[in-house]
């Protein structure tokens, strides 16, 4: 708050107060002041005329200086502080204030009324005033140290003053819609065009129609103005009955001649009376009566039925008019979203705010402010959503998809709520996505695991299949060596020719036999040596031979395993033919070689 150095009442005063936007005057500015009406704050705020102030405006603001000294010194009791006329502008310079009362550490703010009935009853229900509301506002948007308010209306006796202790939480809220109210009466001030004078509307004086007069004498002779009463009756209807409406001239004037068209009923009625008072029957001019009567009534009652739907007319094109003043209003705002979202719609009670008033000036005034008020709102609305998006922009980028309700969300939340809301969105679809994304990724290992596993697997039974199939080629070539070196007898000759021989090319093929040990064929190179082993020959226990290949070791199951059966067993120790050994090392080398390049690929 910044203080102003002038008098209140002061010349100096009042020119400050004519070029800053006063606390006294936000109740008209929002349309609520019984005293000024809004219209006519903008137009003087335009122009810089003053009205003059009549005797009784001049009265009720000479009783409020005399009574808030007396005020004030209740409100110092109350709060045990001493209260400072200040005047003093908000630190933008935007907003004025003439407060009636600051103490000295701007803490408590004091606002004092005369007595007012209505304002009083207001107190007692703990209510502020609506009048006053928007001027408490204001002194709370200035003074932003001040905490407290206390508003007094009455008499400036303790028995005669209503007092109400206005905390600034109460209307803390409020203080952005008046400055955005204050934003959209300075619009309105500046595209203010004077309108057009015009006095006061009062009707014309309609021209009566001419006075019915009959008289019947006793030869029933009638003697009326009948003709001369059609004359006028004629012109009247043909020539001065309003029949389009325009002005409020227009409806006053007819409204005097729907008046005046039910006089003439009237003393078309009367002078029937007249008439049949005097005589009877007299048909002709009662004829001439009732045609009479009946053009007269039927005129009245369409210039009544005419009245009522132009005034209807000039109300729905008011209306209209405020509506579609709004909708451009509301359209020029949405193209500054830059995007789809639009405003909300903004409630606007037209009809309602011109029902009980009749003039045009009247219906247009309320009108206007009701139509400031919506603009306001539509304002205010707009000023939210704008900071909404840019929450969305800001703090939702590259996740637009998960916003398609935007509309709905920067029209209805909060900006605290909406950064709320996006934080918890964006962290629920990341964690999903980041789900997914593991998801994925052990799906994929778990492939790529298998693949290897299996790839693994081929290449160790790869690798074991030629380890083995070498090892037996070279058992095989061992053991073709080993049978070469053996050597041959040919067979003895008591032996040819014996019934069971073999063929003499088998014969020739095969080893003789004799005391030398006899080789044993393994594996594949036993069966193509043509038969089972003959243990013939020298003989080798197993523990010999696990002997011999220490410290290594294999058992009978193993040696059978590996193709190497026993020839004999001599008590509990299996026999093995001593020419195996060698073939029995190279199957274990094999063996050894195989399980150390699966080791190796592994």
């Amino acid at each position: 708050m910044r203080e102003i150095h002038v008098l209140q009442g002061t010349p100096e005063w009042r020119t400050h107060r004519a070029k800053t936007r006063n606390a006294s005057d936000a109740p008209a500015m929002m349309g609520v002041s019984p005293y000024v009406t809004r219209a006519q704050l903008i137009r003087r705020q335009a122009t810089g005329v003053e009205e003059e102030i009549d005797a009784a405006t001049q009265k009720r603001f000479d009783r409020g200086h005399e009574v808030e000294p007396a005020l004030r010194a209740l409100a110092e009791t109350m709060t045990g502080e001493d209260l400072f006329p200040v005047v003093a502008i908000s630190d933008d310079g935007y907003l004025g204030a003439s407060f009636d009362g600051v103490s000295m550490d701007e803490e408590i703010i004091f606002e004092g009324k005369q007595a007012n009935a209505s304002k009083i009853a207001d107190v007692q229900r703990n209510v502020i005033p609506a009048v006053d509301y928007w001027q408490i506002v204001q002194q709370f948007a200035i003074c932003e140290k001040a905490t407290t308010c206390v508003y007094l209306v009455g008499d400036g006796t303790e028995s005669g003053t209503a007092s109400l202790v206005i905390e600034r939480d109460r209307v803390q809220a409020d203080i952005v819609k008046l400055r955005a109210s204050w934003e959209q009466f300075d619009k309105d001030v500046a595209a203010y065009v004077p309108e057009t004078t015009t006095p006061a509307v009062v009707a014309a004086a309609v021209t009566a129609l001419p006075a019915v007069a009959v008289q019947v004498d006793g030869q029933i002779a009638v003697r009326d103005n009948f003709a001369h009463f059609e004359t006028a009756l004629r012109d009247f209807i043909e020539n001065r009955l309003i029949r389009e409406p325009k002005t409020d001239q227009d409806f006053a004037d007819l409204d005097m001649q729907i008046k005046a068209m039910k006089n003439a009923e009237v003393a078309l009625e009367s002078a029937e009376t007249q008439m049949l008072s005097q005589i009877a029957a007299i048909d002709t001019a009662k004829r001439t009566k009732d045609m009479l009567a009946k053009l007269v009534r039927d005129n009245r009652l369409m210039a009544e039925r005419l009245l009522a739907s132009e005034k209807e007319r000039r109300r729905a094109e008011a209306i209209a008019s405020a509506k579609a003043k709004l909708a451009e209003h509301v359209n020029a705002i949405n193209k500054t979203f830059g995007s789809k979202i639009r405003l909300p719609d903004v409630e606007a009670d037209f009809a309602g705010v011109i029902k009980g008033r009749s003039s045009l000036a009247k219906i247009n005034e309320a009108l206007e402010t009701e139509l400031a008020r919506t603009k306001i709102e539509a304002n205010q609305a707009a000023d939210r959503i704008r900071v909404n998006l840019e929450v969305l922009r800001n703090e939702a980028a590259g996740y637009e998809t998960l916003f398609m309700d935007a509309q709905s969300l920067v029209t209805t939340k909060g900006e605290e709520d909406l950064r709320n809301l996006v934080k918890a969105r964006i962290g629920e679809h990341q964690a999903k996505e980041q789900k997914r994304l593991d998801e994925e990724r052990e799906r994929i290992r778990r492939e790529e695991a298998a693949s290897a596993a299996a790839q693994l697997e081929a290449d160790r039974k790869r690798i074991a299949e030629e380890a083995e199939r070498k090892a037996r080629e070279e058992a095989a070539a061992r053991l073709a060596e080993v049978e070469k070196s053996i050597p041959r007898e040919p067979a003895p000759i008591s032996t040819l020719g014996a019934v069971n021989d073999p063929p003499a090319a088998e014969t020739a093929r095969a080893p003789a036999v004799t005391d030398a040990p006899a080789p044993a064929p393994h594996g594949a190179a036993h069966q193509q040596a043509g038969g089972a082993r003959k243990p013939a020959g020298a003989r080798i226990k197993l523990g010999d031979i696990n002997a011999r290949i220490a410290p290594l070791s294999i058992s009978a199951e193993g040696l059978a395993s590996l193709g190497f059966e026993p020839v004999a067993t001599e008590k509990n120790a299996k026999l093995y033919a001593e020419s195996d050994f060698v073939s029995i090392c190279n199957v274990l080398s094999a063996r050894l070689q195989r399980a150390a390049a699966m080791q190796e690929a592994a």
